[in-house]
């Protein structure tokens, strides 16, 4: 056989001997990583059955004990030496004219009122026609005053845009808002909704613009939810040094994690307004630190410029519809 020929044939079985070799090498593969399983927690879920649901991890739980609840008539309070506890309301246009003397007089400590609210289709930016009117005259009542803003934003632009909408229609009562000024989105079903199926993390992500808005802006943030949306829509997480505002009817308030605002009936009466209004206690334990005070954007100045413009506030500044005269 040829040398050269035979050099060929002894080079292509030795390519096929180590090839093989090769093949029969055992496969080496990564160990799987078994993601550890997050801590789960059983809790009330008002008249339903008790739910097991992911603990959202980092967020204070409700310290509040539910000996301490007691019914005044058809009225809840809370007794406990080491908390402020007051009774307030919140109303809207739906109550139209109130007689805030008379409300006061009812032992009502405090109001949250209404400012506006975003269209659930078209997207155009409100305030509510009662606004003004229900300010004034709860203020001077001597009532403490909060304000709640309607959002149907599904974006972090539409968030940005309502809360300076808000901000800019509180400026004349600056002085007198000793309440939070809260974030109310809820999802509407309306054949046009803009709301209808938006995803848990873009909602908390509306709400943590708001609310650093607001806080920017000198006043005290809140989120308002109910038991579906504070365990299944929000990441509470991300959202500290918010003031929660729950919404749940029962004889004590069952959320497990800390809110200090509990919405606890929508049928409940008050001297001064015509049918039902919702009835809350506002809870903070005496010794509570205040809320940190609002720093600056770490964004340059002109991305916050830039920010204020960025979702257009269909509608405008615009002048709230008539209001009742005043008396």
């Amino acid at each position: 056989m040829h040398f050269n020929t035979l050099k060929k044939l002894s080079c292509g079985s030795l390519a096929a001997m180590m090839l093989l070799f090769a093949g029969c090498q055992p496969v080496t593969t990564e160990p799987e990583v078994t993601p550890t399983p997050k801590p789960q927690i059983t809790v009330e879920y008002g008249t339903a059955d008790p739910v097991t649901l992911d603990l959202q991890e980092g967020v204070p739980t409700n310290k509040l004990q539910t000996s301490n609840y007691a019914k005044d008539g058809e009225r809840i309070t809370y007794k406990d030496s080491n908390y402020t506890v007051m009774t307030g309301i919140d109303v809207s246009e739906h109550q139209q004219a109130i007689d805030w003397e008379a409300v006061a007089a009812d032992g009502i400590d405090f109001a949250m009122i209404r400012l506006g609210y975003r269209g659930s289709s078209e997207g155009m930016l409100y305030v509510d026609p009662y606004f003004h009117y229900n300010m004034r005259k709860a203020i001077a009542a001597g009532l403490d005053v909060g304000v709640y803003f309607f959002s149907q934003a599904n974006s972090r632009a539409e968030a940005v845009a309502e809360a300076y909408f808000v901000s800019s229609v509180l400026e004349e009562y600056r002085d007198s808002i000793t309440m939070p000024v809260v974030f109310d989105w809820e999802e509407t079903s309306g054949e046009n909704s803009r709301s209808k199926g938006l995803d848990g993390k873009t909602v908390t992500l509306c709400a943590q613009h708001f609310t650093r808005i607001i806080r920017e802006e000198g006043f005290t943030p809140g989120v308002y939810f109910n038991r579906h949306m504070g365990y299944y829509l929000y990441d509470l997480a991300q959202l500290p040094d918010v003031e929660f505002w729950f919404a749940g009817e029962g004889d004590y308030s069952d959320f497990y994690y800390e809110h200090s605002m509990w919405q606890y009936t929508f049928t409940g009466k008050a001297e001064g307004i015509a049918g039902n209004v919702d009835l809350n206690l506002y809870i903070k334990p005496k010794n509570a630190e205040p809320m940190p005070e609002p720093t600056p954007s770490p964004a340059p100045e002109e991305q916050q410029s830039a920010e204020k413009g960025a979702a257009p506030v269909e509608g405008g500044e615009q002048k709230p519809s008539p209001t009742p005269a005043e008396k």
